[in-house]
């Protein structure tokens, strides 16, 4: 059997991994399209597996911040381009990737890791935990009566016309948004070509919400899918992006059912608690096929992380987690909570609830509680009353999103 080498990898080594990686996944992407996207990353970010000269599997990783409860941005590796070639499974050569993206990541000081899996089997057994999810929404014109207030005016145009005030209300709302990337100048870069590039199967166009005091508040990118029924227009609106609190979600989802021709919208990366059910006057129109992981995030300094974000209470809990890949497999941490402010330490005290690096990122930016996944046996409880308080201490509303896939 031939043997399988991981290196880092070269600049010279991006197009082949990419083209590697859309092979695998089976997308399609033109030359062009590999180097353009091999450009965006760091070459001493990423590692390749070879086998007799070959590319046989890869990893990548961006250097990113996330931001978390609170607003700071926090250091994020955001892994990528993980692939490996069919004839290549089951040879450890997904293990020995990971292995290397983990240790540069504790080299280079990195608080958190992170990925969008196009396989939810395979990323809890290396510490990876969901940390935001995301919702599969449609909603039928013909019965969906939206009892939304108004609060503004919408402008509707081609995206081509309105980037730098997309990218603008997305800035102050990331600020908001536990589980948000920041995002650089190359990431929206890459995200307006997918939207509204050359490639692009139709044009985007988006809907910007103003608010009473005339600035824009809220955005819904969205491409229509047309289709005719008996000679009339029964289209599809796909939202792509869509950013806004409270009133404005709901003002920009009417505006998208009136659209002319429009029959159905539809927003496969939804929030978990989208409000629309209860403003329906037939909540039943609201109609989620499914609700799915979106990030996962991996915790590698567990504390500078948790003293990273904010609280929505105070109090004092004492937790142990067992990490087998980890720099050490078993630590404990106290954490206290005042004003809001949380300080993690390492401590010689008796845990109060016993965690998995899987658990521990599910619950950090508050989309799951520490009892739920107890349920679930992902948690080990110690002390009921305890547990009780650290789910109020992480909790979040509304639930943390992270609309940048990468």
């Amino acid at each position: 059997m031939t043997d399988i080498t991981v290196r880092p990898a070269t600049a010279d080594d991006y197009p082949a991994m990419v083209r590697t990686f859309v092979d695998v996944v089976g997308q399609v992407a033109t030359d062009e399209d590999l180097q353009s996207v091999a450009g965006e990353f760091e070459s001493e970010r990423g590692w390749v597996a070879e086998a007799d000269g070959r590319i046989v599997g890869s990893a990548a990783a961006h250097a990113w911040q996330l931001v978390v409860p609170g607003g700071a941005g926090v250091s994020f590796a955001g892994l990528t381009l993980v692939a490996v070639l069919p004839s290549h499974h089951r040879r450890g050569v997904g293990t020995e990737l990971m292995r290397h993206y983990a240790e540069d990541c504790r080299a280079r000081g990195m608080v958190l890791g992170g990925l969008f899996s196009s396989d939810a089997g395979i990323y809890a057994r290396f510490g990876f935990g969901v940390a935001t999810r995301m919702a599969s929404i449609r909603i039928d014109r013909e019965r969906a009566h939206l009892a939304a207030p108004t609060t503004g005016r919408i402008e509707w145009l081609r995206l081509t016309y309105a980037q730098d005030t997309v990218r603008e209300v997305f800035e102050r709302h990331r600020a908001t948004s536990p589980g948000e990337i920041v995002r650089t100048n190359e990431f929206w870069r890459s995200l307006f070509a997918r939207w509204s590039g050359a490639a692009a199967p139709r044009p985007a166009f988006v809907a910007m919400h103003y608010g009473a005091d005339g600035v824009v508040d809220g955005y819904a990118v969205h491409r229509i899918d047309p289709a005719w029924v008996d000679h009339t227009a029964n289209n599809t609106a796909y939202i792509m992006e869509l950013v806004g609190a409270d009133t404005v979600r709901l003002e920009l989802w009417k505006f998208l059912l009136q659209l002319e021709g429009v029959h159905s919208v539809v927003d496969r990366n939804a929030r978990v608690d989208e409000p629309l059910p209860d403003v329906l006057a037939d909540g039943r129109q609201c109609k989620v096929s499914g609700i799915y992981d979106q990030l996962w995030l991996r915790i590698f300094d567990v504390e500078k992380a948790m003293t990273a974000r904010t609280y929505g209470h105070d109090g004092s809990v004492t937790f142990r987690v067992i990490d087998p890949r980890g720099a050490d497999p078993a630590r404990t941490y106290a954490l206290e909570v005042v004003d809001g402010v949380g300080r993690c330490v390492r401590s010689d005290a008796a845990a109060d609830v016993t965690l998995t690096p899987r658990a521990l990122a599910s619950t950090f930016l508050g989309d799951r509680s520490v009892r739920a996944l107890a349920a679930a046996s992902l948690v080990e409880v110690h002390d009921a009353r305890a547990v009780a308080r650290l789910d109020a201490m992480v909790a979040v509303e509304p639930k943390p999103q992270c609309l940048s896939l990468f």
